[in-house]
């Protein structure tokens, strides 16, 4: 089974949104030779170049975008493990229940829900009546 880490996928996907490896140095603080040599164990990893390194800058091999994409999911999801285990070690709630009658607006709780997702953690709901707001 292969192995890699999390500051390998890192480092690739800075590389693929800085469009360089200096770039994505700058972007993670770190040397440039530290990005190339975490992105280099990465293929070695998965067995295949990410990049084609033919030109001055790296492009992304068009074999490579589905890992590409994969390793964006996983770092959100790393970030939303740690914040989950940050807030469970400070004690803090990890959802929300909001309840609202149906004559507020519509786009109210679009708006809310939407500044719930860029800032804090997802919020789902759904909408209920008045009567089967007083059932449960």
């Amino acid at each position: 089974m292969r192995k890699f880490t999390f500051e390998q996928v890192d480092a690739f996907v800075a590389v693929v949104e800085a469009g360089s490896f200096s770039a994505a140095a700058r972007l993670l603080r770190k040397d440039k030779s530290s990005i190339h040599q975490l992105v280099s164990y990465l293929e070695i990893e998965l067995g295949i170049e990410l990049f084609n390194r033919e030109k001055k800058l790296p492009r992304l091999r068009p074999e490579a975008k589905n890992i590409y994409n994969y390793s964006k999911l996983l770092l959100e999801q790393h970030k939303e493990i740690q914040s989950l285990a940050d807030n469970l070690f400070h004690g803090i709630e990890n959802s929300l229940t909001i309840s609202y009658d149906v004559v507020i607006p519509h786009q109210v709780i679009v708006d809310i829900s939407s500044h719930q997702n860029s800032h804090h953690h997802k919020f789902t709901g759904y909408a209920k009546t008045k009567q089967q707001l007083l059932m449960h």
